[in-house]
């Protein structure tokens, strides 16, 4: 990374800039090769930082006034449907041996008592407890969030950061590419580059994802560096 960033330094021009050649490439071979992962390359939307992309994901769907969010959790998870004036509804996870869960009968539960459109927010690995949920957690959620109609945002921040053996599983490996989802992924806290603002949005759906697209006009992206 600093060879990188040195190299850039010496070019001496540090103007605005254009999205990299093969960056949408390397995403996907990266998530394919890590996280067995196949996605196509126009899926990706680059953004300046994953909790951004939290806030777009919201701005783009403005019909959904209802939020699940989990509790505890990084705070943006509750900031931000507070900043976009929509509900928010805390979904309280519950200490395991391993980690923070939800309870997803009480998801289903709070979705069927809102009867209104309603997003949910996902983090995986779960921030600040830990819990790399599994395909199984993952399915339910989805199957969930399918059910009731929801718009599914997955914080997935943390997936190249994992010390035990435990696979990632990727909220778009599981749900189907006509369910509406987002996730967010980055490489900025794995390798301590967070200052350069650099993240993704994988959207497979395609009404979805040109919602998404309409909240980048006039918004920062990624910077050369």
């Amino acid at each position: 990374v600093r060879t990188t960033i040195e190299a850039s330094i010496t070019h001496g021009i540090f103007g605005y800039g254009s999205e990299p050649k093969h960056f949408r490439e390397v995403w996907a071979t990266h998530l394919l090769t890590r996280h067995d992962w196949k996605i196509d390359p126009d899926w990706i939307v680059p953004i300046a930082g994953v909790v951004p992309g939290m806030r777009f994901s919201l701005m783009a769907f403005p019909d959904i006034r209802h939020v699940l969010s989990p509790s505890p959790a990084y705070p943006y998870f509750q900031t931000v449907p507070r900043i976009e004036q929509r509900t928010s509804h805390p979904m309280r996870l519950h200490r395991q041996k391993w980690g923070l869960e939800p309870s997803f009968d009480n998801m289903n539960d709070q979705l069927q008592a809102i009867k209104a459109p309603a997003a949910i927010l996902w983090c995986n690995p779960q921030n600040p407890g830990g819990t790399v949920y599994s395909g199984d957690q993952i399915q339910r959620l989805v199957g969930i969030g399918a059910k009731h109609d929801s718009l599914i945002v997955s914080d997935e921040i943390w997936a190249d950061l994992i010390l035990d053996d435990d696979q990632h599983i990727p909220l778009g490996r599981v749900a189907p590419t006509t369910q509406p989802t987002i996730t967010l992924m980055a490489a900025t806290k794995t390798f301590n580059v967070a200052g350069f603002g650099c993240a993704v949005a994988i959207i497979p759906e395609p009404k979805t994802r040109q919602r998404f697209l309409y909240t980048q006009i006039g918004m920062p992206n990624a910077t050369p560096l």
